[in-house]
């Protein structure tokens, strides 16, 4: 093969990368604007969902803001009797604030494997209907 046919074959597999990457580019534009719209489209307050999802922790794990309030309140108690000078009384609540937060970040581990998982590549973002819907509308190949 002569350098002339090499470099224009080099040159047309470089232009269908091109177009394949600029095809790629548009198709994710699209997706993002279609997200954006369907997110739109719901009106969710900001306030209103970041107080469902504290609510739903809690309602998934009530065990570990339990654990902390817990070993707060043996902190609390072993700095006072530092506070206070009793040496040996504030030494055994650190060893009670220790082991109570041995037994919370266990309690947090079995909440989390016991809560079913949620895979944040697979599930979108925004209702697949209106995302599907819009790639419709847009003539556009939707990868979903």
């Amino acid at each position: 093969m002569s350098s002339d046919e090499e470099r224009r074959r080099k040159e047309k597999v470089e232009a269908k990368v091109q177009a394949m990457l600029a095809a790629d580019a548009r198709n994710r534009e699209l997706a993002n604007e279609a997200a954006m719209e369907a997110a739109a489209a719901m009106r969710v307050d900001p306030e209103a969902e970041l107080r469902r999802r504290r609510q739903e922790r809690l309602r998934r794990h009530p065990w570990v803001p339990a654990g902390v309030l817990v070993t707060a309140g043996i902190l609390a108690a072993g700095l006072m009797q530092f506070r206070a000078g009793n040496r040996e009384a504030s030494n055994r609540f650190m060893r009670y604030r220790i082991m109570a937060q041995g037994i919370t970040l266990g309690l947090a581990m079995l909440s989390l494997a016991a809560t079913p998982t949620v895979d944040p590549v697979t599930t979108p973002l925004v209702p697949m209907e209106a995302v599907q819907s819009t790639d419709a509308q847009e003539g556009v190949s939707s990868r979903y």
